[in-house]
């Protein structure tokens, strides 16, 4: 791809670092990313509701995810 509007779009370039950095310094994982991708760039989309469901859909599922873990190691404990 040569155009680096369709790679970092507008709406990626708001803020001192990149939303993706950050998701790697803070060593996020795909679901927590995706809440953090999805929040940080709603403002600057047309579709802000639709970003913001997205990221609620991601946080239900890390919380699922958190919660089956912790019911599994409390299991073996």
């Amino acid at each position: 791809m040569d155009d680096d509007a369709d790679v970092r779009p507008e709406h990626y370039q708001h803020g001192k670092i990149e939303v993706w950095d950050a998701i790697v310094l803070l060593r996020l994982n795909y679901l927590a990313g995706n809440v953090v991708k999805y929040l940080c760039r709603y403002k600057y989309k047309g579709s802000r509701i639709t970003d913001l469901r997205k990221a609620r859909e991601y946080l239900d599922k890390l919380i699922d995810v958190e919660t089956k873990d912790i019911e599994q190691t409390n299991q073996h404990s």
